[in-house]
């Protein structure tokens, strides 16, 4: 069974686990598919069959490191984008709760912010707090137009700098996923 079939026939699952008959969306009203355990089941069955996708067909958790993530709806999906300005924690925390679900590689906010800044987006800046020298990630004129925003907030500590990322700019980086997992994973 190739990848294709696989994320078919995962497709197909994921729409029985949730009571509908795959292809048309019909709601499944047979008692036995409505049962607690043949759901729990089915999604065991998922879970199985997104670890065989991710490792392209191998069960083994050592392929998992070395084979690509492969972004689909389904990942891409579990992204919200936020009605206000959102840090980079909150934007792909739903993505994280996804692949770990998933078995996958956890992706850290450092990989978008990163990838941000090799395409233009953000700049580190270097800056004093009391005697030591830290850096932030802050955004240049190209990720300022597209919607990236800093801020200066008082915390526990003194005041910080926090990034945030408008409705535009979550589209964005929702739209690049694929690029920048394939970034990540050079």
């Amino acid at each position: 069974m190739n990848i294709n079939e696989l994320i078919e026939l995962r497709d197909k699952t994921n729409a029985l686990a949730n009571g509908v008959v795959p292809g048309t969306g019909e709601v499944i009203t047979d008692s036995a598919l409505n049962n607690p355990q043949v759901i729990r089941t089915l999604y065991g069955i998922l879970n199985v069959l997104n670890l065989l996708i991710v490792n392209n067909g191998k069960l083994s958790s050592s392929a998992a490191k070395k084979n690509p993530i492969i972004v689909t709806d389904e990942m891409r999906n579990s992204i919200t984008i936020s009605n206000s300005p959102s840090t980079i924690t909150n934007f792909i925390d739903p993505l994280r709760s996804f692949m770990e679900s998933n078995g996958m590689k956890l992706i850290s906010t450092t990989v978008f912010t990163n990838w941000l800044m090799e395409f233009g987006y953000l700049v580190n800046e270097e800056y004093k707090q009391g005697s030591s020298v830290k850096n932030r990630r802050i955004p240049t004129d190209k990720g300022t137009k597209l919607g990236i925003t800093s801020e200066t907030r008082d915390g526990m500590y003194g005041q910080y700098v926090v990034t945030l990322y408008s409705t535009e700019a979550q589209k964005f980086l929702k739209e690049k996923l694929a690029e920048i997992i394939e970034f990540w994973q050079k």
